[in-house]
């Protein structure tokens, strides 16, 4: 009787730790997303006045090919056209993928 107390209280320890942990998380990447935003403004900004043609892989930001621009909702929202005439007023949507 006296093990399954422990496991009860051991499963509550666990779960008050991980729900710490998920606030944690979540107050700082609320604090970071401001910069993660201008970062991917810049980087994106970057790409399109160091390229001749557009070469975008939507929602994939963590993967990097060459001469190709990966974008998650972040940078580029594919449901706000707002989004595409706010970044690609010249050039054109060559490739998308």
């Amino acid at each position: 009787m006296y093990k399954k107390d422990t496991t009860v209280f051991y499963k509550i320890q666990n779960f008050l730790k991980l729900t710490m942990y998920n606030k944690f998380k979540q107050a700082v990447y609320q604090k970071l997303i401001p910069l993660i935003r201008i970062w991917k403004y810049l980087s994106l900004q970057y790409y399109l006045n160091t390229n001749d043609s557009i070469n975008l892989i939507v929602g994939a930001c963590q993967f990097k090919f060459k001469g190709w621009f990966s974008t998650d909702i972040v940078t580029l929202d594919v449901t706000n056209e707002n989004h595409f005439k706010k970044y690609f007023k010249e050039k054109n949507k060559q490739n998308i993928s």
